[in-house]
């Protein structure tokens, strides 16, 4: 009984937030469209990152042993006798700073979509809560 105090209060504030939301069913529909659009808004983002990581070329695996030689198809191998793949995809240079600057953008977009959220919310709430 050491919080009874805060645990009033934590309830009333949840009996008025439960009001708030009731009075203003729109906010779950207003919520999940923004939620929505988030989504649609990273999509394209996404797959352009994606579609970043296929620029590139195949080449030699300098793992190989054989110093570039033509091998007997599977019996590509290291300097210690283990199986390794015969060649390997590198990406072109401008991957990195591209998927850098995506992931960025994500972010950004992430963060103002929670943002966007967040105010909506409280300014519907504040608004009906205030208002005579």
């Amino acid at each position: 009984w050491l919080w009874r105090e805060q645990l009033v209060l934590v309830c009333q504030l949840l009996g008025v937030s439960g009001t708030g939301l009731r009075e203003n069913l729109g906010l779950v529909g207003a919520t999940l469209g923004i939620h929505g659009g988030l989504m649609l808004l990273s999509a394209p983002l996404l797959v352009s990152t994606l579609s970043a990581i296929t620029n590139g070329h195949v080449v030699y695996n300098t793992m190989r042993a054989d110093s570039g030689g033509v091998p007997e198809p599977g019996h590509c191998v290291d300097a210690e006798g283990e199986e390794v793949m015969c060649c390997m995809w590198q990406v072109d240079s401008h991957v990195a700073p591209v998927m850098t600057l995506a992931m960025l953008t994500l972010l950004w977009t992430s963060f103002i979509g929670s943002q966007v959220r967040t105010f909506t919310v409280a300014g519907t709430i504040a608004q009906w809560y205030f208002a005579p």
